[in-house]
Formats: structure tokens, C-alpha cells, sequence
């Protein structure tokens, strides 16, 4: 939480130094030109302007970006340590079959749950787990079997898996994307008024519809 508001302060003094920096270095001195020459500061804030303008909105909108970010990075902090807090209560004081269900499941019992949420203790996160896992894996294959798993080979694999995993998902978003977009398409298509001219025997029909409704 002390790292995300030292970032947004960090990244909120970055965006006020722009701005200033822009003021003072910017507009201030057009406007003392205008006293001078106003034609030389017309033609400076019509030639230079809309740029400053632009450059103004790009940091405005990356500010806002980033402090939107951080908001919700805070928020979801905060969510978790309140629901860490709530659950921690519900198993250490709940005498239900449930919460002493859980309490069983976890290693360590209710010392491991009491610790839970507390500065000096042990750190647990999937990163964590997953480097405490390849250093019990071999450091390198030695022509043995039980080697060829080992901690080079398991990070290849993990990093391709990662990577071709969030390109599979996007390329299956993507194809359906296309497919709603398709139906949408054929859904209008079937919607639009179409004129047909039908004969039948000696007659003849003139039907004015939408292609769904004549097929």
C-alpha cells in the first residue's frame, strides 16, 4: 500500500512538473511577447499551440491512466486484506463444522491461520511457490532420467506455456469476436426490406418484406 501511494505521488508530481514546466516555460512567455509584438504571439500560438495542446492531453490521459490503476490496485489491496481479516475471524473463533472442516485441510492448523496477515510472517504467493518448486527439481540434466525434468527444461516450459497460452486465448477471443460479428452481419442482411415479384397461374405478386419474413 506505501509503494502505490509513493508511485501515485511520484507519478502526480511528474504530471504537475509537466505542467508547469509547460506554463511557465510555454505560455507565460507568449503572453509577455503578446505585450510587446501581439502578431509574433499569434503566430506562436497558432503554429505551437495545438502541438503544446496535444502534448498536454497525451500526459493528462496517461495521469489519468496510470492513477486509475493504482486506484484499483488499492482498492483490490484493501478488499483482500478486509476479507483476509473476516475470514481469519470466521475460522478462529467459529465453532462450525465448516470453518473446523477448513482449519483440518490447512497445514499447520490454527497456528499457520493465527499467523495469517502478520508482517513477520512467512511469505506465500504463486511466484514464491513456483521458485521453491524448481529449486527441489535438478540443477541440470546429467544423462540420468529422473535429470531430464529438471530446472533449465522446467522453465522453458513454463515460459512458452505461459506465452503460447495467452496467444491461443486471444486468438480464441478473436475468433469469436468474429463469429458474433458474422451473425450480427447476417442478422441484418435478414432484416433489410427486400421487393420480390412472385407469379403464380396468371397472377402476379409484389411482396415487400424482410428476407427473414419472405424465406
Amino acid at each position: 500500500m506505501m509503494n502505490i501511494a509513493n508511485q501515485f505521488i511520484s507519478t502526480t508530481a511528474g504530471f504537475l512538473g509537466n505542467m508547469a514546466g509547460k506554463l511557465v516555460c510555454g505560455v507565460l512567455p507568449t503572453i509577455g511577447i503578446a505585450f510587446i509584438n501581439k502578431a509574433a504571439a499569434i503566430h506562436i500560438a497558432l503554429s505551437k499551440g495545438l502541438e503544446m495542446l496535444m502534448e498536454v492531453s497525451t500526459a493528462f490521459g496517461s495521469y489519468v491512466k496510470q492513477s486509475f490503476n493504482m486506484a484499483m490496485k488499492a482498492i483490490a489491496w484493501q478488499l483482500f486484506k478486509h476479507g483476509r481479516r473476516a475470514v481469519k475471524m470466521f475460522l478462529d473463533k467459529s465453532p462450525s463444522t465448516l470453518a473446523t472442516a477448513i482449519i483440518s485441510m490447512v497445514p499447520g492448523g490454527k497456528g499457520t491461520i493465527e499467523k495469517w496477515g502478520d508482517e513477520k510472517g512467512e511469505e506465500w504467493s504463486f511466484g514464491k511457490q513456483k521458485r521453491d518448486a524448481r529449486e527441489k527439481l535438478p540443477e541440470k540434466y546429467d544423462g540420468k532420467l529422473n535429470t531430464i525434468w529438471n530446472q533449465d527444461s522446467s522453465e522453458e516450459f513454463w515460459d512458452e506455456f505461459s506465452e503460447n497460452c495467452k496467444e491461443a486465448i486471444i486468438l480464441v477471443a478473436q475468433g469469436l469476436d468474429e463469429y458474433i460479428a458474422l451473425q450480427r452481419i447476417e442478422e441484418n442482411r435478414q432484416q433489410q426490406l427486400v421487393n420480390a415479384v412472385i407469379e403464380n397461374g396468371g397472377e402476379r405478386f409484389r411482396l415487400v418484406s424482410s428476407l427473414r419474413n419472405l424465406q
